[in-house]
């Protein structure tokens, strides 16, 4: 199985240093100014989406096939779960906002997500995405959403108030933050086993709370975004 050990007291730390994300769903205007449902619960759950107002000429901002008035389920993990594969290139998300030269977009996403080790049993953070510009290069500006849902892979569906966190990379400047709602719609791929031609993936958007990031994504699984711990 691949992954790296990872210290789970050090792992909380960086996460409240980044400002990691609260994994709950949150209720959003609709068009008609009503809010849509949330489950109540820790993890995110099926909410109404309602419209998105957000949208501009070409398409940035509107919502996925996938994520509709109501989400999709995709095929999505049963007991199997995504350790291995990282494609080389998936270009297929279109995610916009500022930077200091002014807007950028960003076309290739990935996702992991971690695996504790308590003693018996397993538990489950993630997932983390990450969106490059031109191929997955750390040196150049990138994109960081850290984890979102501490649930089993098959409860990630949902939306989640969390902050993008935008990495200038070997570029001049600091790390940038921004609010944002990031919803995951369905899953997409084989969930079911590891097939490095259909590999697993995550469709859904995220709408910028005020000036920052907002898109469609289709997220690759990429196991160098994958994580094990276990305790000392």
């Amino acid at each position: 199985m691949h992954g790296r050990r990872c210290d789970p007291w050090a792992k909380t730390l960086i996460l409240l240093l980044v400002g990691g994300c609260s994994a709950r769903t949150v209720p959003l205007a609709t068009e008609s100014g009503a809010t849509a449902g949330s489950t109540g619960s820790g993890s995110a759950g099926s909410v109404s989406s309602g419209e998105n107002t957000s949208t501009t000429a070409d398409g940035f901002g509107q919502l996925t096939t996938a994520c509709g008035e109501s989400q999709g389920g995709g095929d999505g993990p049963t007991a199997w779960r995504p350790t291995e594969g990282c494609p080389a290139a998936w270009p297929y998300s279109k995610i916009r906002g500022p930077s200091p030269d002014g807007a950028e977009d960003f076309d290739f996403a990935m996702f992991g997500y971690t695996t504790y080790f308590p003693g018996e049993g397993e538990s489950y953070s993630g997932p983390q995405l990450r969106f490059f510009k031109d191929g997955v290069d750390y040196s150049m500006p990138h994109l960081n959403v850290w984890e979102l849902a501490f649930a089993e892979p098959k409860a990630w569906l949902g939306e989640y108030m969390t902050k993008v966190h935008r990495d200038p990379g070997d570029a001049p400047g600091s790390t940038e933050s921004y609010d944002a709602i990031v919803e995951i719609c369905s899953f997409a791929g084989n969930w079911q086993a590891y097939d490095p031609s259909d590999p697993p993936r995550l469709l859904g958007q995220i709408r910028a709370q005020g000036s920052g990031y907002q898109g469609t994504f289709d997220a690759v699984f990429c196991d160098g975004l994958y994580y094990e711990s276990w305790p000392d």
